[in-house]
């Protein structure tokens, strides 16, 4: 298993700082929060090993705009990918920050949740981290899961031609590389697929815990047939499950 990703947080409000950390974490990740521009600042001119930082683009002040203007200093290499934390509405009020940023990404903070995980993962994680396809349907079958040295089954509740989310994850945490059988319903033939785990959620009262798993280097023959059964399963179950995909 890779080694756990540090995610250094910078923002100002504290009910933001704490939701982003609680999810994150929970996710796998090892977070490092911080509320004020000048102590994260500090941080980085240190050297504080940093694989992702998110960032709060609304702050204002001399401390904020020096750890702006900071970043917008340092060589590509020397700083690392930036996620702009912002409100979605107020978006065009910060465009020449964002610029002279050069984000790798948008997160509204009205918004968190599995969006933010999922698009973390696919920062941290790129090899199981492209595009979920348009269209997912929901799916139920059993999957074999191979995750070093454990076996165990687990269920497919929907999927994708990139991925799938998998209850029952039995542990598996976010940078786990896995090995996946499972039958498709009328599809008379096994899957047998890589994928990389690349967020998971855990179980609450009215939310069913498990992990977001894409694909690693599914054949196009098989990204068809999966594409192809999840179009015939949307027919089938009518304009609600078209609506929620």
């Amino acid at each position: 298993m890779e080694t756990r990703k540090r995610i250094l947080v910078v923002e100002e409000t504290e009910a933001y700082r704490r939701i982003i950390d609680g999810l994150l974490r929970k996710a796998g990740y090892e977070v490092v929060e911080e509320a004020a521009p000048a102590a994260a600042q500090r941080r980085l001119e240190g050297g504080l090993p940093v694989d992702l930082l998110l960032l709060d683009v609304q702050m204002h002040g001399p401390e904020a705009n020096g750890l702006y203007a900071w970043l917008k200093g340092r060589p590509g290499g020397g700083r690392p990918p930036i996620v702009a934390l912002t409100v979605g509405a107020e978006t065009h009020r910060i465009l020449d920050r964002l610029q002279g940023l050069q984000v790798a990404g948008l997160q509204d903070k009205r918004l968190v949740g599995d969006q933010l995980v999922y698009r973390v993962g696919g920062l941290l994680h790129p090899k199981g981290a492209e595009q979920r396809a348009s269209l997912r349907g929901p799916a139920g079958v059993v999957v074999n899961v191979r995750a070093e040295q454990r076996q165990f089954q687990g269920i497919v509740a929907n999927i994708s031609a990139s991925g799938m989310f998998l209850a029952s994850p039995e542990g598996l945490l976010v940078g786990d590389l896995l090995g996946l059988q499972f039958i498709l319903p009328g599809l008379p033939r096994l899957f047998e697929v890589p994928g990389w785990v690349v967020w998971r959620r855990e179980q609450k009262e009215a939310e069913e815990g498990g992990v977001g798993i894409k694909f690693e280097g599914l054949a196009e023959g098989d990204r068809v047939q999966i594409s192809a059964y999840i179009r015939a399963e949307l027919t089938r179950l009518g304009p609600t499950a078209r609506a929620g995909a």
